[in-house]
């Protein structure tokens, strides 16, 4: 392994942990920056869209939870030539809805397709499959807590 690549795999790993700092901000334009024009994302059971669905399929998707925090590890590059890569990370997330009363915690894996563009590494295919998922009631923030501050979203 030569320094182009060592470079390469923490630029990769950067993408990752960067779209779930953005989906928790609700940060959605650079969220979309770091997907390919035609890329694919897969939340299973045929919760998939391409391209141009990407930005209405993802509004919605974080509009659901009025917190999220994701957390991305284990990260193995498991095919890398230089332009494009393959990963495979795990997941887990927290999402909260006091308004439904709902709390999901979910764990699973992201398979990742990458390609580098104009040196940097975009998502071209994310597919998540789930290991386990736990439903609660919403519990409310201690007052001692300030929350993280989440953009709003546009109308789809």
């Amino acid at each position: 392994m030569d320094l182009a690549e060592l470079v390469d795999r923490t630029l990769i790993t950067d993408t990752l942990h960067a779209y779930c700092d953005r989906v928790d901000r609700s940060d959605l334009d650079a969220l979309l920056d770091l997907f390919t024009d035609d890329a694919e994302l897969d939340m299973g059971h045929g919760a998939t869209a391409t391209g141009p669905e990407l930005r209405p399929f993802v509004i919605e998707r974080i509009r659901r939870w009025t917190t999220t925090q994701h957390h991305c590890s284990t990260i193995t590059v498991a095919r890398y030539d230089g332009a494009t890569a393959s990963t495979v990370s795990y997941l887990y997330v927290f999402h909260d809805d006091p308004g439904r009363d709902e709390t999901l915690h979910l764990w699973g894996r992201y398979l990742d397709e990458l390609v580098k563009e104009q040196g940097s590494w975009r998502i071209r295919r994310r597919r998540l499959r789930v290991a386990g998922a736990r439903r609660t009631a919403s519990s409310p923030l201690p007052d001692r807590f300030e929350p993280f501050p989440r953009q709003p979203l546009p109308d789809v």
